[in-house]
C-alpha cells in the first residue's frame, strides 16, 4: 500500500530538512591537547561549528592557520579561565552568536613547579600562589564554564521540548581529568604528581561526579572526566609512554560520540575504560 499524499509530504519534509551543525568550544587550543582536539574534530567532522579558546592576548599562529583552512568553520575567542569576568564574557558573546553549545572539550590546565620534589606540601609556604594558580585553571574555572554554558531552563521545560520536537541530543561536557591524581590504591602515577596538579585534579573529579549527581534527573546534560595519558606535551615533557597529542585527540575526538548518560560522573581513559577515582 502506498503513503497518503499527507504522508509523503510529512516524510519529504523531514527528509529536506537542513541537518544543524554540531558545537563545540575547546578551550587551551593554542597548544598541547586542545589544539590537537581542534584539527582532529575539524578533519573528521565537515559540519562541525569550532570554537577555539586561548589565554594569552594574542591569538597564536597556529590557530590563525586553522582559521584560514577552515573559515566557515572556526572561531577563536580569548579565555582565561583563572578569571571570572573572562569566562562571564566569553559565555555571553557565545551564546548571543551561536546559542547553547553541543560539546564542550575544556583542556587547558597549568602543573606549577614542574619538578615533583619542589610540588610538595613542605614547599607550598614558597609558592602560595601556584596552588591558587592550579585550583583555578585546573578545577574551579572549568566547573564555572560549565555552569554558565549549561541550558538553564526548568527541568520539566526541558522535558517537554524533548516530547514536542523528539530532540534527545545532550549537551556533554568532556573536561581533560588526570589518571594520576585519584586516590586509589592500584595508582602507580601518583608518585609522580606534584601537590598543587594533583589537588587541583582531584577536586575537578569530584566536582564533576557531583554536578553530575545533581543533574541526574536531566536527560539533556552528561558531564563527564577523560584522562588522556602522559602525552608528549610542553607540560609533559618528552619520552612520554602514552604517545603523541595527535593519537589522543583522535581518540578523544571518537569518544565523543559514544560517551551517554551512563558515563555522566565518571573519569575515563581515551579508550573509554571507566577509572576508579
Amino acid at each position: 500500500m502506498s503513503d497518503s499524499p499527507n504522508e509523503r509530504i510529512a516524510l519529504a519534509a523531514h527528509t529536506l530538512r537542513p541537518v544543524r551543525p554540531e558545537k563545540y568550544i575547546i578551550t587551551g587550543a593554542g597548544g598541547g591537547l586542545g589544539y590537537e582536539l581542534g584539527k582532529a574534530i575539524l578533519s573528521s567532522k565537515a559540519r562541525a561549528d569550532v570554537t577555539l579558546t586561548y589565554r594569552g592576548k594574542a591569538l597564536p599562529e597556529k590557530l590563525q592557520e586553522l582559521q584560514g583552512k577552515y573559515p566557515n568553520q572556526v572561531s577563536c575567542s580569548q579565555l582565561d579561565l583563572n578569571d571570572s569576568d573572562s569566562i562571564a564574557k566569553f559565555t555571553e558573546d557565545y551564546g548571543q552568536k551561536h546559542g547553547p553549545v553541543d560539546v564542550l572539550l575544556s583542556c587547558a590546565a597549568v602543573f606549577k613547579p614542574r619538578d615533583p620534589k619542589e610540588n610538595t606540601l613542605r614547599n607550598l609556604k614558597n609558592h602560595p600562589e601556584l596552588l591558587t594558580e592550579a585550583l583555578s585553571s585546573n578545577c574551579e574555572g572549568h566547573m564555572s564554564l560549565v555552569s554558565h554554558l549549561m541550558k538553564d531552563e526548568p527541568l520539566r521545560l526541558r522535558q517537554r521540548q524533548v516530547q514536542r520536537t523528539g530532540n534527545t541530543i545532550p549537551q556533554k561536557f568532556i573536561l581533560i581529568g588526570s589518571a594520576g591524581s585519584r586516590f586509589s590504591g592500584d595508582n602507580p602515577k601518583l608518585a609522580r604528581m606534584g601537590l598543587t596538579y594533583a589537588t587541583s585534579k582531584a577536586g575537578l573529579h569530584m566536582g564533576v561526579y557531583k554536578a553530575a549527581e545533581e543533574e541526574k534527573g536531566n536527560q539533556q546534560f552528561i558531564i563527564s572526566c577523560v584522562d588522556p595519558g602522559w602525552m608528549d606535551t610542553k607540560m609533559g615533557g618528552s619520552g612520554a609512554p602514552s604517545g603523541s597529542t595527535k593519537e589522543a585527540a583522535v581518540k578523544i575526538s571518537g569518544l565523543i560520540e559514544t560517551i551517554t548518560k551512563e558515563d555522566s560522573g565518571t573519569l575515563m581513559d581515551s579508550d573509554g575504560n571507566k577509572l576508579n577515582y
